[in-house]
């Protein structure tokens, strides 16, 4: 099973975390920047925007078949038959 926390409260330990990390590597800068700073000077994206894009993945691959998951079980297609700039535009099925 995969968990994704989704709660601001959960987010924000699990990002906790990363940001702990980064402000006591071995660089004597970066305990004085800020997370969001340190994020850049070591190239690396905050937890929750890798969250964001594997999920947008995840979704690609249930759209066009790539995994063995069913479309239907998640989402749903746009009611109405025409949409702007796109035809897949999906709702979250309710469970």
């Amino acid at each position: 099973m995969i968990w994704s926390p989704y709660t601001v409260k959960d987010i924000t330990a699990i990002e906790s975390v990363q940001r702990y990390f980064t402000k006591r590597l071995h660089v004597p800068v970066f305990n004085k920047l800020c997370y969001r700073d340190r994020l850049q000077h070591l190239n690396i994206p905050s937890l929750e925007l890798r969250r964001l894009h594997t999920d947008l993945i995840w979704c690609y691959k249930i759209v066009f078949n790539m995994v063995d998951l069913r479309f239907d079980e998640f989402f749903e297609w746009s009611p109405s038959g025409s949409t702007r700039g796109h035809k897949y535009k999906l709702y979250k099925k309710n469970l």
